[in-house]
This record gives C-alpha cells, structure tokens and sequence, in this order.
C-alpha cells in the first residue's frame, strides 16, 4: 500500500476526491458510491459489456494468462524477442526514475515485478479475476479496479506508465492514451508494447505502426524510440514539458 502514501485516487466520474471507508468510497462532489469487490476498491465506471471483458473476468482465463504472456512476446516476434528482454526494455525506460508508477490494464501482473522494485507502483486493470491474480504475486504493489479510458487519479500522478498489450483490447485507445497524458507529470515517460496488424479483428484493435504512431501524437506523446519485430511494437514515449 506504499503507493497510497504518494498517490490519492479520486472519482472517475468527476475526478473528485474519495471519501472512504472500509467497504466502500464515495465521490466528495457526486456522492457517487464505489464499492469494494473482494478488497479492491471498484472504481470502474458503466461500459457495454464486450465478449473480451467477459472473456477476462473468467478465473480460468486469468490462471493461464500468466502462461500465454510468457511466451506471446517470443510467438508474436518470431523468436526475436523474449518475455525477458520485453522486461528489460520496460527497467531501462524507467531508469533514474523513482516513481510513483502505474501499470495500466496490469493483468497478472507481468509488469508490476520490475516496477515495484523501483518504487511506489500502482496496477489498474477491468477485471476482478485478473487483479486477483496480480495481487497473489504482487502484494505490496496497490491494484485497483478501474478502466483505462477513466483512470480514477489526478492529473500530473506519474512519473512513469507502462502499458502493455491491453491496448490491443480497448474499444477507445486513443480515450485510454489521452488519460495516459492526464495523470503522467511532463516529461514523464510512458513505456508501450502492443500488437500490430492491419485494423480490429475478433473485438481487438490491431493498428498499423503508423497508426500508432498517429494515434500517440493525437493524445500528446512524443515517441522517443520504438522497435518493431514482425507484429509486435514497444516503445517509449514522453509528455512533453510544459
């Protein structure tokens, strides 16, 4: 709960602060109430129920999905990447940061291990089962129930983001990437991986590298390098200084 000592959620809805108890939270302007589910605070504002949502808040799903992200970094680069290297790559766009950090669509937690031991983290992720999962293997990291098109923090939150292949799942990516912009400090950086192909297949959106980059400068960021290995891209990007 280190992360609760740096960052305050606040209401998705009016970005308001939370007055909380210990089952619930309530927006101080709105007086919108938010439950907690299974002790993860419910910050998730209404959507339409996708299949893919549905699909995620299986416990079956979210048991094997640590095995599936292990090895589609490998299966979506033809072998030229690891799950490892992907790891790598996301420790050396934070070095000389020390936080506040958030995971964005944390899932089990692939990213959460680099960043909590860099500094105060917090995971955000749609789906009860998958957080629950992430929660087993990272404990000291704060995980809340919330949507990447709302996040429920202040602006100016975050020194670092990291945002893996969730992206791929969004209905709005480019929502998700402007409350990226909201919540990172300027010059903050955002550390992205993704699949590529050529527009939404099966609920996903597959972008083209263009299309990325295209759709990261309509939310504000600047990319500062990225790599592409056969359908799959990652990155950094910053938010520019004021």
């Amino acid at each position: 709960m280190e992360g609760l000592l740096v960052v305050k959620p606040v209401s998705p809805c009016c970005l308001a602060r939370l007055e909380t108890t210990p089952r619930s939270a309530t927006c101080s302007h709105c007086g919108r109430a938010f439950p907690k589910k299974e002790g993860f605070l419910d910050l998730r504002l209404p959507t339409r129920r996708r299949l893919l949502h549905l699909v995620n808040n299986l416990p079956l799903v979210a048991r094997i999905y640590p095995f599936w992200r292990r090895h589609s970094t490998r299966l979506l680069t033809g072998g030229g990447l690891t799950h490892r290297a992907e790891l790598a790559h996301l420790e050396a766009a934070f070095s000389g940061l020390s936080g506040p950090f958030l995971d964005v669509g944390t899932g089990s937690g692939a990213y959460l291990g680099p960043l909590v031991g860099l500094g105060p983290t917090f995971g955000v992720d749609a789906s009860l089962a998958f957080l629950k999962a992430a929660r087993r293997h990272h404990p000291e990291a704060t995980l809340l129930l919330a949507r990447a098109e709302a996040l429920p923090f202040p602006k100016e939150s975050f020194l670092g983001v990291a945002f893996g292949p969730t992206l791929n799942e969004l209905e709005d990516p480019r929502r998700a990437l402007l409350e990226t912009a909201r919540v990172l400090k300027p010059e903050g950086r955002l550390f992205f991986a993704l699949a590529l192909g050529r527009g939404r297949r099966f609920g996903l959106w597959l972008p083209t590298e263009e299309e990325v980059v295209s759709t990261f400068q309509e939310a504000g960021f600047l990319i500062l390098w990225s790599r592409k290995q056969k359908r799959f891209l990652l990155g950094v990007a910053e938010k520019p200084p004021k």
